[in-house]
């Protein structure tokens, strides 16, 4: 038997028939996910990762401008405030008792003998203890505690010459 006569069988050529309909059906699919359906999905992934960044970062620009906005409010309050510890302990407790979960801590540092004179550290600072309770730190006031006076610290100085229309940031300990 020779192959002529091997192809001209019915059901020889209903294989080879069948067999090409699967080669072209596995192309046809093979093209349509590469050129067709990888693109969209792509463009949607890449949609879906910029909106989900952009929602994030209006979240993150939302706390800020909180942060931004208790941080002028205290500043505020402590220039019209007159001279006295129990006022501004008092009317500052109350504003950090009231602040967002995750801001740890906050307050208002006098330059040297801006408060009153003769008096070198004067800090009005709250805390979260670990309950998650602002509660008030004079350790920037007692030398015993802090050796370098807090307007000496890396995190005073470029806030005295930051923009004093928005809030500066350190780290927390």
């Amino acid at each position: 038997m020779n192959i002529a006569s091997k192809l001209s069988s019915i059901s020889t050529r209903i294989l080879i028939i069948l067999a090409l309909a699967f080669l072209l059906i596995i192309l046809m699919v093979y093209w349509v996910i590469e050129i067709q359906a990888k693109p969209r999905i792509l463009e949607m992934t890449s949609e879906t990762v910029v909106e989900t960044g952009n929602e994030a970062i209006n979240s993150i620009m939302a706390s800020i401008s909180h942060v931004d906005g208790l941080a002028k409010a205290t500043s505020t309050m402590a220039g019209g405030l007159p001279k006295e510890d129990s006022l501004y302990k008092e009317t500052l407790g109350n504003l950090m008792q009231q602040t967002d979960q995750r801001i740890v801590g906050g307050g208002v540092w006098f330059d040297p003998n801006m408060y009153s004179e003769g008096r070198e550290r004067q800090s009005f600072v709250w805390g979260r203890d670990v309950s998650g309770d602002m509660q008030p730190l004079d350790r920037y006031n007692q030398v015993d505690q802090t050796p370098n006076p807090y307007y000496r610290e890396w995190w005073y100085i470029p806030a005295m010459y930051a923009r004093h229309d928005h809030c500066v940031w350190r780290m927390s300990r």
